[in-house]
């Protein structure tokens, strides 16, 4: 599930929106919420909007980012369809820029 791209129902005024899924997986299974970072199609500076590709499943816009600065903790029964999948490089920086903007570099 980790980096995963999902369609996710948040309450208004936010609605409907992709978002990536950051929990760790065998930490998400018993859980009933998980963290996600909210995907937009608004440029945003380097450091918190990280671009993503086709393979994310999202073809609203021309592209598309991860805003590693809006992060939710949602219920997984928001999730309501998959979309794709992050390249592994694609998370890891997604991962970088959390870390960062959290304060958790080393």
């Amino acid at each position: 599930m980790r980096g995963e791209v999902w369609a996710c129902a948040f309450p208004q005024p936010v609605g409907p929106h992709p978002v990536v899924v950051l929990t760790v997986n065998r930490i998400a299974e018993p859980l009933s919420s998980v963290t996600v970072a909210l995907i937009t199609g608004t440029v945003g500076p380097s450091v918190t909007h990280i671009p993503i590709g086709p393979d994310s499943g999202l073809t609203k816009y021309d592209e598309s980012y991860v805003n590693c600065a809006d992060l939710h903790t949602v219920a997984k029964s928001r999730l309501r369809r998959r979309l794709g999948l992050l390249a592994p490089a694609e998370l890891r920086r997604v991962e970088n820029s959390v870390r960062l903007i959290l304060g958790l570099q080393h």
